[in-house]
């Protein structure tokens, strides 16, 4: 009777080892794909600018999550050579811009899906962009120039590229082939509103626009 005792403390020993040996699994099971998800990796490649003059000062990359223009992450290009690096970034599927500086003459490059997981990843070349669109923002009397912001909206309403407006002048490009929207939003303390949306429709041929800011009905 007495080793029969001994052998269901035995079994009721490994019954309980067994179910923490279980519970364990599954804690390892869910802390793994976070500890995958902070692994990530960096982001590098080479900015260049049409017909390979060199590079302006102040060229940035962008990092943004498809669907989500606020910027992710961002660093400096090497004017000299064209190289970024940007990271550590944490798995997850991206896109990248390059930016240049406003008044260069040059235009953001189209847009670079980018999937991260766990390694380092080189985009290769990121091509700067001849401008599309030549605008101006005025203020609501049409002819006074105004610094603005300037958002690009594709067809389904979505948020595709934004430009300064410093002194009412700015430049669009990197744009695939379609029909967008533009919008002009007030930047300084003066009593305006945005713009109507202005459509415009890229074809590989450059066009002017011209942006009116509306006087806001209420201010204070």
């Amino acid at each position: 009777m007495h080793k029969e005792k001994r052998t269901m403390k035995e079994l009721n020993a490994q019954k309980t080892t067994l179910k923490w040996l279980s519970l364990a699994a599954v804690a390892l099971l869910l802390i793994t794909p976070s500890i995958v998800q902070a692994q990530g990796g960096t982001v590098s490649g080479t900015v260049t600018s049409p017909g390979g003059y060199p590079l302006p000062a102040g060229t940035l990359v962008r990092l943004f999550e498809p669907g989500h223009w606020d910027v992710f992450g961002q660093a400096n290009v090497n004017v000299n050579d064209g190289t970024f690096s940007l990271g550590p970034v944490p798995n997850g599927l991206y896109v990248l811009k390059a930016v240049p500086p406003a008044g260069s003459g040059y235009t953001q490059s189209e847009p670079v899906p980018v999937s991260v997981f766990n390694a380092p990843v080189d985009v290769g070349t990121v091509p700067l962009t001849e401008p599309e669109i030549y605008g101006t923002v005025t203020e609501p009397d049409g002819t006074t120039p105004v610094s603005a912001e300037v958002r690009v909206y594709a067809g389904d309403g979505t948020t595709v590229q934004w430009v300064d407006a410093p002194g009412g002048q700015f430049l669009v490009g990197g744009l695939p082939a379609g029909t967008y929207g533009l919008r002009a939003s007030p930047v300084t303390d003066d009593p305006y509103w945005h713009s109507p949306l202005e459509t415009v429709t890229v074809n590989g041929y450059t066009q002017t626009i011209t942006l009116t800011l509306t006087a806001a009905d209420l201010y204070g």
